[in-house]
């Protein structure tokens, strides 16, 4: 027997995958910054030293932010602002003002999928 689905189980794993596919692409474009090939060998290092697939970046985005900060250093910020902006950009009408001084990607991201969840314009 098969367990009902509701239709709001069903819409939210639709907008998860919305989601996870804005995200992805955002980070992306982030990562094109160095090139393809440099994007691909990125991907790869995540996944063979971190454990962490391209897929499953957008539920994992604080393990990323560890990867990408331990793999570009301290050019990991370059590659954060071109995701945020990526993000911003496909976020109509997102605003975002950090609680503390310190800007954080993390709550950034979490942010914006909050925003883009809730959204009606997907």
């Amino acid at each position: 027997m098969h367990p009902i689905v509701l239709s709001n189980e069903v819409e939210e794993k639709q907008t998860r995958k919305k989601l996870y596919a804005i995200i992805l692409a955002a980070i992306d474009e982030g990562l094109s910054l160095f090139g393809d090939s440099v994007k691909k060998v990125v991907y790869s290092k995540f996944e063979k030293n971190y454990h962490l697939g391209r897929q499953d970046i957008p539920g994992n985005i604080e393990k990323f932010v560890v990867t990408v900060e331990a793999i570009f250093g301290v050019g990991a910020g370059l590659v954060e602002m071109k995701i945020l902006k990526t993000l911003h950009a496909r976020a109509k009408g997102f605003t975002y003002f950090p609680d503390g001084a310190d800007f954080d990607f993390k709550d950034y991201v979490q942010s914006v999928r909050s925003f883009l969840g809730t959204s009606v314009n997907l």
